[in-house]
């Protein structure tokens, strides 16, 4: 964030993103708190930890999720270290004299803070992020489009345990496409035939594209609506419960679509539900439903990890799924589904028992 942000006062564009921000980290804290021998969070563009009005900015609300969880922490061994930095000489100072207030609160958290251009310093977390035994969640609020490169973007991709959450002013890319383009790997023509309400999505699917060559690796996005200007959140992770996790945490505050922080008017994109359900549901919804019972009944040896991956890949959460895995049970083409995330994990998938196929 910019310094003038936080003397201005946040933006309610600015606080939908680290609402979210803050939901993810709630959500997802108790696993690195358990699955892991030491937990870094990073912020490369911290600021002085809060706006002119109080509101928390970054820093605060990762303290606020980590006071949250302090009595589980207090049951670990994880090591929580919580690396800060921000190039402003006077934002970093206020903020240093928030962290000595944050060591003492919690002595068990390691803070680091440096007052550092975020080229300088992205090297040493990298550094830190690669220790053994280490996971981690970079966020960086990066101004406009240009900090997260393709290389350190790949760096992140390539660091196992990584979730990554960027913030990009993805209008830049619709308004200046020769130059912004390329950064992406978008070309011109792309830029041109893509509406500019669906831009930032164009955006996601480009780092979406440089994760192939890592399974593990997955990415969605979150988009910010201000006026004519289109800004989001590109999240990447390594795990799909790391997906979920994040997915959650955006249907919370996008309950239509789970994708954006403006829905359309009440009943655009609304349509009535097969499924006995008393409201509409939007078509984005319907649509995944036909998608997944498409895919159920016509595909041989489809095991539950699959049902459970192609649903949050959609953007999906389990009670989007939830109605048409009911349907089938009910009308005997498949048995005992439980539908858990645990079927990701599991070594030994179950295939899912269909009494017949639709051709």
């Amino acid at each position: 964030m910019s310094k003038d942000l936080h003397e201005e006062g946040f933006t309610e564009q600015t606080k939908v993103k680290l609402e979210l921000f803050s939901r993810y980290l709630r959500n997802a804290l108790p696993v690195f708190f358990q699955q892991f021998k030491r937990f870094v969070v990073a912020d490369l563009f911290a600021g002085p930890g809060e706006d002119r009005n109080g509101h928390d900015g970054s820093p605060a609300i990762i303290v606020s999720a980590l006071r949250y969880h302090q009595d589980l922490l207090s049951q670990t061994n994880v090591e929580v270290v919580v690396f800060l930095n921000d190039k402003d000489g006077s934002d970093c100072a206020k903020l240093r004299a928030k962290v000595n207030v944050w060591e003492v609160e919690l002595p068990k958290i390691k803070f680091i803070v440096q007052n550092e251009d975020a080229a300088n310093v992205f090297p040493i977390l990298t550094n830190v992020l690669r220790a053994p035994g280490t996971a981690s969640l970079v966020f960086l609020d990066q101004y406009g489009v240009k900090f997260v490169t393709p290389e350190r973007f790949k760096t992140m991709v390539e660091t196992s345990f990584c979730d990554l959450m960027f913030f990009v002013a993805s209008s830049y890319v619709k308004r200046f496409p020769e130059e912004f383009g390329p950064l992406f790997g978008i070309t011109v023509e792309e830029i041109g035939s893509t509406a500019h309400e669906a831009i930032h999505r164009l955006i996601c699917e480009s780092y979406e594209t440089r994760t192939q060559q890592n399974s593990n690796a997955h990415v969605t996005g979150f988009t910010i609506n201000k006026g004519k200007s289109i800004y989001g959140l590109v999240f990447m992770t390594h795990h799909l419960l790391g997906l979920q996790k994040f997915l959650d945490a955006c249907w919370k505050i996008d309950p239509d679509e789970g994708a954006s922080s403006k829905g359309d008017s009440a009943d655009d994109g609304l349509s009535l539900s097969l499924f006995g359900e008393s409201e509409l549901v939007p078509e984005k919804v319907l649509s995944f439903r036909r998608d997944l019972k498409d895919l159920i009944l016509k595909t041989p040896k489809l095991t539950e990890r699959d049902v459970v991956k192609f649903t949050i890949k959609s953007g999906m959460l389990g009670k989007h799924a939830r109605p048409i895995i009911d349907e089938l049970l009910k009308k005997g083409f498949i048995h005992d589904m439980s539908f858990t995330l645990k079927t990701v994990d599991s070594r030994d998938p179950k295939i899912l028992r269909k009494v017949t196929t639709i051709g």
